[in-house]
């Protein structure tokens, strides 16, 4: 209930059971196309599947790879 109540200023009223469960799986990141339906909040950040890679690419060239 607790995870409901987060969740429910940061998502569609149609989407918030996904934002609370990814809260209550201890999901720190969403990774969505849907980015209209859902805001980042203090416990979860809402990017795009291209925003991931880019960032991921950003990170594993900081160590040579």
């Amino acid at each position: 209930a607790d995870d409901l109540r987060r969740a429910r200023p940061l998502a569609h009223e149609k989407d918030v059971s996904i934002l609370a469960a990814a809260m209550r799986a201890g999901a720190t990141l969403l990774v969505t196309h849907n980015t209209r339906h859902f805001r980042s909040g203090k416990d979860v950040r809402v990017i795009r599947p291209r925003t991931l890679v880019t960032e991921a690419r950003a990170w594993m060239a900081r160590f040579g790879r």
